[in-house]
């Protein structure tokens, strides 16, 4: 089942749950030294799913300064991926955005191996790659489900 809850919204077992995935692999298994939790976990709608009482994917948005919506923190845990959870994640999260948020402009800083997901969701590339914390990373952007709508 997923579960869109607000920062305020999480028990504290949930935050746990969510901590810990993302320090695994964000930090362990990407060997990426970095402050995972950040301002924006407060401002965010994180998006998880919980199989047999563990978080088995998650996604967090969050709307700019800028008037965009943010999705990051993208992660399916390691067990669990090569199951089409990727995709499950994707077309939840932004399925929620479309819904939430249809005249915003969508963007993410996507790791660069995994574009391709991202490009078949409509997402473009809008900067050159850039090493953030020993990773290639890419940002990306994907136009407003309004927008969308009129080119069909």
């Amino acid at each position: 089942m997923w579960h869109f809850k607000k920062f305020d919204e999480l028990t504290t077992r949930e935050l746990h749950s969510l901590y810990m995935e993302r320090m695994k692999v964000f930090i362990v298994e990407q060997q990426s030294p970095f402050l995972d939790a950040d301002e924006n976990d407060l401002i965010s709608t994180h998006i998880f799913k919980v199989e047999d009482g563990k978080v088995v994917a998650n996604a967090r948005i969050f709307e700019t300064e800028e008037g965009a919506i943010h999705i990051g923190r993208i992660l399916v845990r390691e067990e669990y991926r090569g199951k089409g959870l990727s995709r499950e994640l994707l077309d939840t999260a932004l399925n929620y955005i479309d819904e939430m948020y249809p005249e915003h402009e969508i963007e993410m800083n996507a790791e660069v191996y995994i574009k391709k997901l991202y490009a078949s969701y409509g997402f473009r590339e809008v900067a050159e790659p850039e090493i953030r914390s020993g990773i290639a990373h890419v940002w990306m952007k994907r136009e407003p489900a309004a927008a969308l709508a009129l080119a069909e």
